[in-house]
């Protein structure tokens, strides 16, 4: 898929779900995760309903929301660029209660509550990315956009002082 052979991709996943699927075995269950996961990845351009309803059938699996991440916080980038943005944000918050470390849910819940209107929350977000990944300069900018439309123009400055010393401009 990766390589631009988008449809023979498509067949080598169904295939393996086909022969996960007469094997009738719950043992392949993170087998089945990671074909569902690349399937809907491959499908996302391409056919957003296929998409988001393999992503759930990867997400209805029986595993732990930690190894789930992946496709939760897919699934829910997908639903933000197809206008479904308070499924998105759900699913995004279930994914930093799982795994709260992880600086890329924080992120995208920030871009969410913005898109939303809610820029407290959206700041809140931005806040915890950036105390996880101090150096991603997206989290700088992004928290910087947001506090000077809350009429925060210094912390607002200081952002994009911060994002600019961060990409060495």
């Amino acid at each position: 898929i990766s390589g631009g052979d988008v449809e023979k991709g498509l067949m080598i996943i169904r295939n393996g779900l086909a022969s996960l699927d007469q094997e009738g075995s719950s043992e392949n269950i993170t087998e089945r995760y990671e074909l569902l996961l690349h399937l809907a990845i491959a499908l996302a351009d391409k056919d957003f309903q296929e998409a988001k309803k393999t992503y759930m059938q990867a997400l209805a699996l029986p595993i732990d929301g930690r190894i789930n991440i992946g496709a939760r916080l897919n699934l829910a980038a997908l639903l933000m660029r197809n206008g479904c943005l308070e499924e998105a944000i759900e699913h995004t918050r279930i994914a930093t209660i799982a795994a709260p470390e992880v600086f890329l849910g924080w992120f995208n819940l920030g871009l969410m509550y913005r898109h939303q209107g809610d820029f407290v929350a959206s700041v809140n977000s931005y806040q915890q990315a950036i105390k996880l990944n101090p150096s991603h300069s997206e989290s700088h900018k992004n928290l910087a956009v947001v506090n000077l439309l809350m009429g925060n123009i210094s912390d607002a400055r200081y952002g994009f002082k911060r994002t600019m010393e961060l990409l060495k401009i």
